[in-house]
């Protein structure tokens, strides 16, 4: 229970808001089929979400027993290095909203959601459209 607490006043979120939920379906989406369902699992099983900076980095972690986790029934790449696997575009006439999100991920998997700006104050409510565009070298498993 304290590490709860402490984690609570670090900032620290067990799930996704709204907006990187949006955001991660739309890549979920546009990835290639064959590893969608290993990129479902890795969002299922991150029970970490740190974001830093107003939002504008967002750390993804999948921690069990004080331990952080790299699972590879959420393995998307056949590799190790930290790799940038999309990114999207977030289309809006509010000028809070309007931000680019880049998806990375690292020993395989998701680890972080990064945005151009600080996402905080972001809204999907007024969020018209969304644009992915994956890395067409991504070396998926």
């Amino acid at each position: 229970m304290f590490t709860a607490i402490f984690n609570m006043l670090r900032g620290y979120r067990r799930s996704f808001n709204a907006l990187e939920r949006a955001i991660l379906g739309e890549v979920q989406r546009a990835i290639p089929e064959h590893v969608r369902q290993a990129f479902a699992q890795r969002l299922i099983d991150i029970n970490m979400v740190q974001p830093i900076l107003g939002g504008q980095e967002i750390n993804l972690y999948e921690r069990r027993n004080g331990n952080v986790l790299f699972g590879n029934e959420g393995r998307v790449l056949s590799t190790d290095a930290s790799i940038l696997i999309a990114t999207v575009e977030l289309h809006s006439t509010d000028e809070m909203s309007c931000r680019t999100a880049s998806l990375f991920c690292g020993n395989g998997v998701l680890t972080s959601l990064e945005f151009n700006l600080p996402s905080e104050h972001a809204d999907i409510e007024k969020v018209s459209a969304m644009s992915v565009s994956i890395t067409p070298e991504a070396p998926w498993t």
